[in-house]
């Protein structure tokens, strides 16, 4: 995707607040066709609602409306409530499109929010059409499986349900050191896989477009990230991979170095019937360069 693609995005729909049955509010974007297939993207860590607008002109092209929501501590929405897990998340994104006028639609999951679209998939039944994971996370369970996304995974789950708050005020520190200027994001970027590292450097619109999301999915601190870290060590709970009933596809870039391709290939092995996708020399942000990459797994009207 070049700087040229950026410029030409047509303006952004909306940006708005949704309100929970609970009280709470659900910061979200739509983006591209107002009249068009509809695709939930459910973000990556330190991400906000803002995070995909540099789509808008790709989803208007593609005849597709891009929902952008923020999950709890993220952006515009209010932290967590004890007890939140995937079924929660879920029922938050239920509500949302159900305010929003939303029927049936594809689930997509980019990164950490690779196991919320598969929760969203597996609570809403027939009404996902497809599940997409783009360079995603998936919700392992048992200390041998989190070993496919990381050896200290299971340290780290451990340490977010016993120490969520020291646990929790360490990381507000790390975000804002890694988000809170161009020189953290500098740093940032010496952490990611060359062929992400070389697309921001050639592309320095999208670069922008990272920096802002970034600091506006921060702006509550690791608040969001704790939530998300909480949901991946409980696990899906009552919820069963099983009850997903429509096509899920893993896609994967062969060089991510931060979700490691040998977590596609376990996801894969552990929903039958998925498909798996490899993109060759693809790194953690490849979707940055070929939105494509997703919009062509949009479900069709009527599926």
């Amino acid at each position: 995707m070049s700087a040229s693609v950026l410029g030409n995005c047509h303006m952004e729909m909306s940006d708005g607040i949704a309100r929970l049955p609970d009280g709470r509010r659900l910061g979200y974007a739509r983006y591209g066709d107002p009249d068009g297939r509809p695709l939930v993207v459910c973000h990556g860590d330190a991400q906000s609602r803002l995070g995909y607008r540099w789509m808008d002109g790709a989803a208007a092209r593609h005849h597709v409306l891009l929902i952008c929501p923020e999950r709890p501590g993220y952006g515009k929405s209010d932290p967590a409530r004890v007890g939140y897990s995937f079924a929660g998340s879920a029922g938050d994104l239920e509500t949302l499109l159900e305010q929003l006028g939303v029927g049936d639609f594809t689930a997509a999951g980019v990164s950490a929010g690779g196991g919320f679209a598969l929760a969203a998939a597996a609570a809403m039944g027939e009404r996902v059409l497809k599940t997409v994971v783009v360079s995603g996370l998936f919700p392992f369970t048992g200390a041998a499986a989190r070993r496919e996304v990381a050896w200290y995974a299971p340290v780290a789950f451990w340490a977010v349900r016993h120490l969520t708050r020291p646990l929790g005020a360490l990381l507000s520190v790390a975000v804002r050191r890694s988000y809170a200027s161009e020189a953290g994001m500098e740093r940032l970027l010496r952490t990611l896989p060359e062929a992400d590292r070389a697309l921001l450097e050639g592309n320095p619109a999208l670069r922008a477009n990272l920096l802002e999301d970034a600091l506006e999915a921060t702006r509550q601190g690791a608040a969001g990230t704790v939530a998300d870290l909480l949901c991946y060590a409980i696990g899906l709970g009552d919820l069963q991979l099983a009850q997903i009933s429509g096509p899920v596809v893993f896609i994967h870039g062969t060089a991510d170095t931060i979700v490691k391709p040998n977590v596609a290939v376990a996801a894969q092995c552990m929903v039958p019937g998925s498909r798996l996708r490899w993109v060759e020399g693809g790194g953690h942000l490849m979707l940055g360069a070929d939105p494509e990459l997703l919009l062509d797994e949009v479900a069709p009207a009527g599926l």
